[in-house]
């Protein structure tokens, strides 16, 4: 779906502070559109009580909308116009060798992004 489709659905977000919060405002601006925002939440448990309660619908990232959808019986639309992205980085210092903690979370985050981008591959390849 596109923005333009969610401009009058009641949306229910974190407050401003939150990057999903952040995203969704930038990439309506693109559009030009305002987000119709009818409630913040903060706890992602609230958001999807509320939103399975009817309140709103919301915009979370597809990895949240697929570990909800497996307990919930929710509908999840993809935004395709505008797509959006967001760049994750992970810095790390060139003096100071990663503690094995540190390793562990590095590690770990380079996998989960593996695998993002092979899900997406895959979810892309099935949307033509």
């Amino acid at each position: 779906m596109s923005l333009r489709e969610l401009e009058r659905v009641p949306l229910l977000l974190p407050s401003r502070i939150h990057t999903i919060r952040q995203v969704v405002e930038a990439a309506f601006q693109q559009v030009p559109l305002e987000p119709n925002v009818v409630g913040e939440v903060e706890s992602a448990l609230t958001l999807v009580n509320a939103v399975e309660a009817g309140l709103g619908s919301t915009v979370l990232p597809r990895s949240a909308a697929r570990a909800i959808l497996d307990v919930r019986s929710l509908s999840v639309r993809r935004i395709v116009d505008p797509v959006i992205r967001v760049k994750l980085s992970l810095a790390t210092s060139d003096n100071q060798p990663l503690s094995e903690p540190a390793l562990a979370v590095h590690d770990l985050f380079l996998e989960l992004v593996r695998e993002y981008h092979e899900d997406t591959d895959a979810s892309d390849a099935s949307d033509e």
